[in-house]
């Protein structure tokens, strides 16, 4: 029997109306009577009803604001607005907020009336059958409102048995497939899994979110915790043979059970806590729900993450300072996880830093970046930390490695260094030291100024010193340890080994023979 809520404030009217037809012979029953908008909502708190018709024009709760609260708080409902023609205007806002039909009261007939209610009737089932064949907008939107926590728990026992077919509930759990799967592909897994399921083991396939594909099973029967772990292991068989038949690559998270609607919404959650840990962690196809799976931590402000010295259009110049700062910035998010949203935020930034470098690099982002223009986009795509580290330090290789600028400052910063060893060589010059100066990493620089120069740099400050050197010996002032110290030598002993090695001759050697080359 479909149950029936009349409310109007007319008493007349309401026993008028339930005279109208043999309820019970066309499959209807009227289940109660209310006299305004009020009173309706204490009644839904008592008792499940399927339809609501009711009158638009009412005092203390008009069925404007009763349609607006019962179908945000009760989607299941279904609403027929009844209306005279002086207020017409509350009708077309009643369907504006979500009343399926209406009726005329001046029209009112029983043939009318059972009109619109076998059309309210077929709505649900074309739902419930849109559901087996694929299309499922109104199931993932309820689906999607039960794991929220917004349906009742009412609510939540009959739709499941209305919307996905839950002949009764036993043991439930949530798994969810990461990374996002197509449209396409869940109408073939829904497929297979229905053809493959014990029929001990119900289960529905709902797009939750754009990006969130969870399955719900329902295991029936009081079986002890290992029965359930065996089905469930079943279902997740089937999932994944299912993935390798369509050549998907994918991770299943895995719920707590529990066998009371009203505690999906804490299944939902722990799926979400599964998720944020398990972007930072690629070495598994299962992940399983406990009280150990680590938590992460929710940033506003990506600022707060991302180092200043990123926006630093010196440190941009340099890309190894610059690939430095983004290392740190993915070493502080592995030992300090974050949640998926908070990695979005600090992701959408750093993109938008890239860009900018990028422009100051003078190079087009699409020649990198492929077709796609959308770095947040490109980015976005992967599921996993790493993969998203690899994408980002890959990109910044080719930004750096095409940009005719970044040549240009990378000749600039050589000449500066070489100008500062001739002006400073007599000082304590060490690689590390001009590194520091510059802003380079060691390694990086001594790769740089060999591949600018042909010469290795350390070579060089040898050069410089050795031929000041030469000058200060011919000159016949100084003694030995006096030019290792105006040269730059820690000492006259290396000094004088220096000497040789370069020229192939002692400095009094040297000097004796005049040398001057």
């Amino acid at each position: 029997m479909t149950s029936i809520l009349i409310v109007d404030d007319n008493r007349m009217f309401r026993m008028a109306f339930r005279k109208m037809l043999d309820w019970e012979r066309h499959g209807y029953i009227i289940i109660a009577e209310a006299s305004n908008g009020i009173h309706a909502l204490e009644i839904l708190k008592d008792i499940h009803v399927d339809i609501i018709i009711t009158d638009m024009s009412m005092p203390e709760m008009t069925g404007i604001e009763l349609v607006k609260i019962v179908t945000e708080e009760k989607p299941g409902i279904r609403i027929i607005a009844l209306s005279n023609y002086d207020d017409f205007q509350f009708v077309k806002d009643a369907l504006k907020y979500g009343a399926y039909d209406y009726l005329l009261k001046h029209e009112l007939t029983g043939v009318k009336i059972l009109e619109v209610l076998q059309e309210v009737n077929d709505s649900k089932r074309k739902i419930h059958q849109s559901y087996l064949q694929g299309s499922t907008s109104e199931m993932d939107s309820f689906i999607g409102k039960v794991l929220l926590g917004q349906v009742n728990h009412d609510e939540m026992t009959i739709g499941l048995k209305d919307f996905a077919g839950f002949k009764k509930l036993g043991s439930m759990y949530l798994i969810y497939i990461q990374p996002y799967i197509r449209n396409s592909e869940i109408r073939i897994m829904r497929d297979h899994l229905k053809l493959n399921n014990n029929e001990d083991i119900q289960l529905v396939i709902s797009c939750v979110d754009k990006n969130k594909v969870l399955l719900l099973i329902n295991i029936l029967g009081n079986y002890s915790e290992h029965h359930n772990y065996r089905y469930l292991i079943e279902v997740i068989n089937n999932i994944v043979c299912t993935l390798d038949k369509m050549h998907i690559e994918a991770s299943l998270l895995v719920s707590g059970v529990t066998r009371d609607t009203r505690n999906l919404p804490d299944l939902y959650k722990q799926i979400e806590k599964l998720k944020n840990a398990c972007q930072f962690n690629r070495k598994k196809s299962f992940y399983y729900f406990s009280n150990e799976t680590q938590e992460t931590e929710t940033v506003e402000d990506p600022s707060l993450l991302i180092d200043s010295k990123m926006y630093n259009h010196e440190i941009m110049d340099n890309k190894q300072l610059f690939n430095m700062e983004v290392k740190h910035l993915f070493d502080r998010i592995k030992h300090n996880p974050i949640d998926e949203n908070s990695l979005a935020k600090v992701i959408f930034e750093l993109a938008v830093i890239i860009y900018h470098l990028a422009k100051r690099l003078n190079v087009k982002l699409v020649n990198v970046i492929g077709d796609r223009d959308n770095l947040f986009r490109t980015f976005y795509q992967f599921y996993y930390f790493s993969d998203v580290e690899a994408k980002i330090l890959r990109i910044l290789e080719e930004l750096y490695g095409t940009s005719d600028e970044y040549q240009t400052i990378n000749n600039r910063n050589v000449e500066d260094i070489i100008n500062y060893i001739n002006k400073h060589y007599n000082e304590d010059l060490t690689l590390m030291s001009i590194s520091e100066r510059f802003g380079y990493n060691a390694s990086y620089l001594s790769h740089l100024y060999k591949h600018q120069t042909g010469k290795n740099l350390v070579d060089y400050i040898k050069e410089v010193r050795i031929r000041e050197a030469k000058r200060l010996i011919l000159e016949s002032r100084y003694k030995s340890y006096e030019i290792a110290q105006k040269t730059g030598f820690k000492n006259a002993s290396y000094f004088c080994t220096v000497f040789k090695e370069v020229t192939g001759h002692s400095p009094k050697a040297f000097k004796k023979r005049g040398y001057n080359d």
